[in-house]
């Protein structure tokens, strides 16, 4: 395609006043948004590998987020459709991971019903790792947390 990009472009130069110039025009623009596409497309399928990567080698989650952000740019796409659904995920766990802080803040003077708070915090973040994520070590060690409290 890049052969294409240069013989079109040879073509337009010599003389601007030949009969197919405007389509020879037209048909330029069309390759180079294709390719710019096809990079663009490239680039998100980077992004949401290295993203899915980070997050089953057990990187932080604001870490995966900023990955998965990149791959979220751009036009529409698998890659950015998928990539959306996880950036949910990844904030709903960040969201449930500062709820359980603040209940652990006071580990001295935790009642039942924070107990049961944690409990329930805990299933939910097992539940998106396991069903969401098919990560199934990191469910299973939040539900343990649930078996230890």
């Amino acid at each position: 395609t890049k052969e294409a990009v240069e013989y079109y472009k040879k073509y337009i130069d010599i003389d601007s006043d030949l009969k197919y110039h405007n389509q020879a025009s037209s048909r330029l623009n069309e390759i180079e948004d294709n390719i710019y596409s096809m990079i663009e497309w490239a680039n998100q399928k980077i992004n949401y590998y290295n993203a899915i990567e980070a997050l089953r080698a057990g990187q932080e989650l604001d870490s995966v987020l900023v990955e998965i952000s990149k791959c979220i740019e751009g036009s529409f796409s698998n890659y950015k459709s998928s990539g959306q659904l996880i950036k949910s995920k990844l904030n709903k766990l960040i969201s449930l991971d500062k709820q359980i802080n603040t209940l652990d803040a006071n580990k001295d003077s935790v009642s039942n019903h924070d107990k049961i708070v944690l409990d329930s915090l805990y299933f939910v973040i097992g539940k998106i790792y396991q069903l969401d994520f098919m990560i199934y070590d990191s469910a299973s060690y939040y539900y343990k947390k649930i078996i230890d409290n």
